[in-house]
């Protein structure tokens, strides 16, 4: 009876052991998870190349805030598409940009389509590692036909510095655009075509390219009419809302 009591308090004790074992492996890994901290005290003291990790020269052309010298050129989707074909599919960080920039990276451009919505990014070199979504980029999904989904959706972005700028860029103002899902309105987007290296090797979500529109310096909805990305007639520019 008493070798029986033994064996007994031995199988509890070891179970205990081991469930404080895996207690301390979840809290390690959770811990590991949760790693990424801010660089930077706030954004303004945030430099253009960021910090952190990530690639500064990347980081440099996201924070860009001088306004395009030359017109926006217009583009259409299947120009978006043409260069996703062609782009590079390896990239080491820091890398010179000289074959991205010769494909048109930089270029001021424009682009008409239907807007699906958008949401705040997660913390990224960009913008120090800051969390929050005054901190960071807003993700917009923009595609060709109403009735596209988000996997032929090619990706705008405004950028918190841009967007201090510009008080009228709210997500909710943005998202409050999309008032019947079925009916997305449609948009024109102008910025700097931007290659988003990042994603090369790293997912950048549900898109068509990991070319995008970045940053964002100009969002304007089609307030009725017929809307072409050529024409500035019946475009309503947010900033005036």
């Amino acid at each position: 009876m008493k070798w029986i009591s033994l064996s007994v308090f031995c199988l509890f004790l070891l179970a205990a052991l081991g469930f404080t074992r895996a207690q301390t492996h979840t809290h390690h890994s959770r811990t590991n998870a949760h790693s990424s901290k801010a660089c930077k005290s706030s954004l303004a003291n945030c430099p253009p190349e960021g910090c952190g990790g990530g690639d500064p020269l990347l980081n440099e052309k996201k924070n860009r805030l001088d306004a395009p010298t030359t017109a926006y050129q217009s583009m259409g989707f299947a120009d978006f598409l043409h260069l996703e074909e062609e782009r590079p599919t390896h990239w080491d960080t820091g890398q010179a940009r000289d074959e991205v920039e010769q494909m048109g990276e930089d270029t001021p451009v424009m682009l008409a389509g239907f807007l699906l919505g958008a949401h705040s990014g997660s913390p990224e070199s960009c913008n120090c590692k800051l969390s929050g979504e005054a901190n960071n980029d807003f993700h917009i999904n923009i595609v060709e036909r109403a009735t596209d989904r988000m996997q032929d959706s090619i990706v705008v972005e405004m950028t918190p510095k841009m967007r201090a700028t510009i008080p009228q860029w709210t997500l909710n103002g943005i998202n409050s655009l999309v008032s019947d899902p079925s009916k997305p309105p449609l948009v024109r987007v102008s910025g700097y075509l931007l290659f988003d290296s990042e994603h090369v090797s790293r997912s950048g979500g549900e898109r068509a390219t990991i070319w995008e529109i970045h940053p964002v310096e100009k969002f304007e909805v089609c307030a009725g009419g017929n809307c072409t990305v050529d024409s500035d007639t019946g475009w309503k520019d947010i900033r005036s809302n």
